[in-house]
């Protein structure tokens, strides 16, 4: 099922794009500096969600019970 969705993704592409690996390799730019960065950056904020993700749920977790406590005051 897997291959027959490739397959079909790929002459998709074949035959309504042509051949785009020329195309798109002579306009292909690498990324400079400040996307670089930005991007590493993301990536390791990712990592820390995944490896650590008590530091984050742990900060919402007290803003979330107090939206609940303001939101049973309001019933």
């Amino acid at each position: 099922m897997v291959l027959g969705a490739v397959y079909t993704l790929w002459s998709f592409n074949r035959i309504f794009f042509g051949n785009v690996r020329v195309l798109s390799l002579t306009s292909f730019k690498d990324l400079d500096r400040k996307e670089a960065a930005l991007f590493t950056t993301l990536l390791f904020l990712l990592l820390l969600m995944g490896i650590c993700p008590y530091l984050f749920l742990d900060t919402m977790f007290i803003d979330c019970v107090n939206v609940l406590e303001h939101a049973k005051g309001q019933l």
